[in-house]
């Protein structure tokens, strides 16, 4: 048998204390007892260098572990710094969407309000065309109509114009004939130089037509365009105003385009030399272009001439434009 055998099998040779009374019973029970509390002593200690080396084990796990942890510490501290971040960040960016979105809710109120008022002014403009168009053809009707009648006045006064120079032949006239066409207006010339009696002084008067210049008939087409509405509405009321309005800017008109407006003086002789104005303010009235060819054949003839035209007062009438023209054209006498 290898080694001691064991306490159940050494049981039936184990005597009680009562019984234990032989010393040799004795010996022999004490060196079994100390060979099992070797045995015994034996494995604890077995058991116990097992535990520490479990201790020491488990020791260089827990530094492992510790040093583990703290890694994981570090980078979950980190992990939790860069989440504030990301969260700041998000929150930042939420606020940031929150102001654009009511920017753009603010901008399209704005663009609505604009695309309204826009619709609304295209509406008033399309009215405001279409209310215009309508003048524009009833003022071509009207034009139209006022042309047809310029033009059979013209053809009438063009008859009363060959009538008048068969008459004018026929007569004596100490001064030569002057031969102007196409005028619409007449002008009133008498001469002091005509025969007369010895009881008292007779005049033979004469009336020459004058053919009106552009700027007077640009003044006068343009009167009849403006007062064409009022003219062909059949109103009375503003049929009668506009017919006095024009029978005024007409006579205006036809003795001097100045008259009826004094802008036109500095507009057309703007940048040009002082000494043409004269010519031009003469060239602007036919009346003045047939007086002052009259009076040049007169003073050749050397003949008295008398101008005889309706009083008036006030800068700008037709005497003192007439004074002008005979100041600077024959002198003062």
């Amino acid at each position: 048998m290898d080694g001691p055998p064991d306490a159940k099998d050494l049981q039936p040779f184990v005597l009680s204390d009562i019984q234990a009374s032989n010393p040799d019973v004795r010996a022999v029970r004490k060196a079994w007892l100390k060979v099992n509390l070797k045995e015994e002593r034996k494995g604890k200690a077995q058991e116990l260098e097992d535990s520490n080396k479990r201790a020491r084990l488990l020791e260089d796990q827990k530094d492992d572990l510790d040093h583990i942890l703290l890694g994981s510490t570090s980078v979950i501290r980190t992990r939790k710094e860069e989440l504030k971040k990301a969260e700041y960040r998000i929150c930042e960016l939420g606020r940031l969407l929150d102001k654009s979105l009511m920017d753009k809710k603010e901008i399209k109120l704005d663009f609505e309000a604009q695309i309204r008022d826009l619709r609304d002014a295209l509406k008033k403009c399309e009215e405001k065309l279409s209310r215009e168009i309508l003048q524009k053809e009833e003022a071509e009707r009207n034009c139209h109509h006022l042309r047809y009648q310029l033009e059979e006045a013209t053809r009438r006064f063009a008859v009363l114009e060959s009538q008048e120079g068969r008459s004018l032949k026929k007569s004596s006239v100490g001064i030569e004939d002057v031969a102007v066409r196409g005028g619409s207006v007449t002008a009133e010339i008498k001469s002091g130089s005509l025969a007369c009696s010895s009881d008292s002084s007779r005049f033979t008067e004469y009336w020459i037509p004058a053919q009106p210049s552009s700027l007077r008939l640009e003044q006068y087409c343009s009167m009849l365009l403006s007062n064409s509405l009022s003219l062909c509405s059949g109103q009375k009321s503003g049929f009668v105003d506009a017919l006095c309005n024009l029978i005024i800017s007409t006579r205006k008109c036809c003795n001097h385009p100045y008259l009826l407006d004094p802008t036109l003086s500095s507009l057309v002789t703007r940048g040009l030399p002082v000494e043409e104005h004269l010519d031009i303010g003469i060239k602007a009235s036919g009346k003045l272009q047939l007086l002052e060819k009259t009076l040049v054949e007169a003073k050749s003839r050397e003949l008295r001439v008398m101008l005889l035209f309706p009083s008036s007062s006030g800068f700008g009438s037709i005497g003192n434009i007439l004074d002008d023209v005979l100041c600077q054209r024959f002198g003062n006498n």
